[in-house]
């Protein structure tokens, strides 16, 4: 694995809303939903493949009117390429490597007057699986109740195949 200079943000297959304070990011391919911090945001507007980690860094420096090291921007680069979220996913991050998010910290500076980038992963159910369950005395069958059907009692006999309604 290299060392990469511009990182670039994935495009296909993702959707992004931008709020006040924060930014989701919904992964299409994955079906996975991210919400970013507004540091990470930045970062990941900054991240279009054109500018390398120090110009990312001097360009968020200027936004958030304080020093940011590039240390921080890889860790923000970090966490977009565990969750795949890049183009690239096999950055080796060189602040990273060999070392805990504790030391991460220590080393980006925890008096930083920037909040440090945070990517947090959120459950999206599949869409068979966001639909609502059934009410009770819903058809079903014996041996293959319908997905949130928590039991299908039987009404003529308890064989596979035969009539049932969802029941408790």
């Amino acid at each position: 694995m290299k060392v990469y200079p511009n990182p670039k943000t994935r495009t296909n297959n993702i959707l992004t809303q931008e709020l006040i304070d924060e930014t989701l990011i919904y992964d299409l391919k994955n079906d996975r939903a991210f919400c970013l911090n507004q540091t990470s945001a930045i970062v990941w507007d900054m991240c279009d493949g054109t500018k390398s980690v120090s110009e990312i860094a001097e360009s968020l420096s200027k936004t958030v009117n304080d020093d940011v090291s590039e240390d921080l921007v890889w860790l923000a680069i970090d966490q977009f390429s565990k969750d795949g979220l890049l183009e690239d996913n096999n950055y080796v991050t060189p602040v990273m490597k060999g070392m805990s998010r504790r030391d991460v910290i220590r080393k980006v500076g925890i008096g930083s007057a920037i909040a440090l980038p945070l990517v947090s992963a959120m459950v999206v159910p599949r869409p068979n699986q966001a639909q609502s369950c059934l009410a009770d005395t819903t058809p079903c069958v014996i041996g293959n109740p319908p997905f949130c059907c928590n039991t299908c009692v039987p009404t003529v006999s308890n064989l596979p195949g035969e009539p049932g309604i969802c029941g408790p």
